[in-house]
């Protein structure tokens, strides 16, 4: 395996772990800041179809004229900003906006990444390693969403959005120092 490609999969597990730290627990925040479980839908919704509609639009200008690494880099940079951000949800409508700037940052990262990655694969083992980014994914997941359990009945939520931040601005940083 590439080196490069080495630490894309470290970036992208740093994210995984980042997100799945928060994972089942985030209808517990939800209800904490006053929300319900329409809320929790909603937001979680909201996320998701920012991601999925922005992913068409910055894949086809990714492919055009902007630069796949500026993406990351700008989809990176706003990911840990926005997790930082969980730090000052009061109310619904604050985490409303937090999960569209995730969706937005997500929606950067995500071509540009799968782009970068697929074209960095080692010849005749493209299933091979797309298999440790996806089983990695999950296995990262899994083992993140314990651990923020862990973390938030010990310590409470500020605590777990502040190891969030700084795992996704460490991504930003390893991404940083590939770039060059």
């Amino acid at each position: 395996m590439k080196k490069i490609s080495k630490i894309l999969l470290t970036i992208a597990m740093l994210g995984f772990f980042a997100e799945g730290l928060m994972g089942p627990i985030y209808a517990v925040f939800v209800e904490q800041i006053g929300g319900d479980v329409l809320t929790a839908s909603s937001s979680w919704a909201l996320y998701s179809i920012v991601l999925g509609g922005l992913i068409f639009v910055f894949g086809k200008l990714e492919d055009g004229f902007l630069k796949k690494e500026q993406m990351i880099s700008a989809g990176l940079l706003v990911g840990s900003i926005a997790t930082f951000s969980y730090m000052f949800v009061s109310e619904p409508i604050h985490l409303f906006l937090v999960q569209a700037f995730l969706g937005i940052a997500a929606a950067m990262v995500t071509p540009a990444w799968d782009s970068m990655y697929s074209i960095n694969l080692d010849k005749g083992k493209e299933s091979s390693e797309w298999s440790l980014e996806e089983g990695g994914s999950q296995i990262v997941l899994g083992l993140s969403a314990l651990i923020g359990g862990i973390i938030v009945s010990m310590y409470g939520f500020n605590l777990l959005f502040i190891l969030m931040g700084l795992l996704e601005l460490l991504a930003f940083f390893l991404f940083i120092s590939i770039k060059k």
